[in-house]
């Protein structure tokens, strides 16, 4: 593993990868290079989208409540119109 060579060198900010298409041999590899180079990994549990917004969430949550908020409002705010009708 350690004769791996990355030309040029890594320019990510973060690397994003799935456990259930990755095989242990590239995952561990992965791994390394992204430690060598101190790039932030994340790795998730599926290829699926309710994967990447738990991941979303953790980093950023802050911006998951917000967002969660503004679509709760919204939600409340047509069931409201529809009463009034």
């Amino acid at each position: 593993m350690h004769n791996v060579r990355c030309s040029p060198p890594m320019r990510a900010d973060m690397v994003v990868f799935t456990v259930d298409c990755t095989d242990h041999d590239s995952m561990n590899t992965l791994k390394w290079i992204c430690e060598r180079h101190r790039i932030d990994y994340h790795p998730l549990r599926t290829a699926s989208v309710a994967s990447f917004v738990e991941l979303t969430a953790r980093l950023h949550p802050t911006i998951a409540l917000n967002s969660a908020t503004r679509h709760r409002r919204r939600f409340a705010c047509g069931t409201a119109e529809r009463e009034a009708r």
